[in-house]
């Protein structure tokens, strides 16, 4: 896995780029893709995201719908910080999945919220770019937050 942010907390860029794979069960249909990102917990307390400076590593889990032709993908957001999970508050907006020209490449754009692409073959998907504005918005620094990758799971 590659990762590139910024790690002295200049707020210039918040862009990672991996490569992280989950296998999709052959038996079932794939209906939600879950990104997360791991936060400083330090940072986290700052922001007011979490409560105290003790406790595990918080993370910001996206929910979308999975990618599929003519599909739509909503966005679920929220910060999870051990049992405790906090919604964070997403605009209510629809981008829809577009296919590349790249045999299962696609590519997620929802202005302001998540850029994705992922690749999907033989029953895997990879993360190949993973973007989000969301940390930001709530006055986390760049560099206090790093992606730890892509997952699926059925509703």
């Amino acid at each position: 896995m590659t990762r590139l942010a910024d790690k002295h907390g200049s707020g210039v860029s918040h862009e990672v780029v991996v490569r992280t794979g989950s296998v999709m069960p052959r038996s079932r249909a794939l209906s939600e893709l879950v990104l997360t990102w791991s936060i400083a917990r330090a940072a986290a307390k700052a922001c007011r995201l979490v409560e105290t400076e003790a406790g595990p590593v918080p993370r910001l889990e996206i929910v979308i719908g999975a990618p599929r032709e003519h599909a739509s993908a909503t966005v679920q957001a929220r910060i999870l910080d051990g049992t405790r999970a906090i919604p964070l508050q997403t605009p209510p907006t629809q981008a829809q999945w577009i296919q590349d020209s790249i045999a299962g490449v696609w590519h997620l754009d929802i202005d302001g919220i998540l850029k994705l692409t992922v690749r999907q073959s033989e029953g895997r998907i990879e993360a190949l770019y993973a973007r989000t504005e969301l940390l930001t918005r709530t006055g986390l620094a760049g560099g206090r937050y790093e992606f730890d990758g892509a997952s699926l799971r059925e509703r």
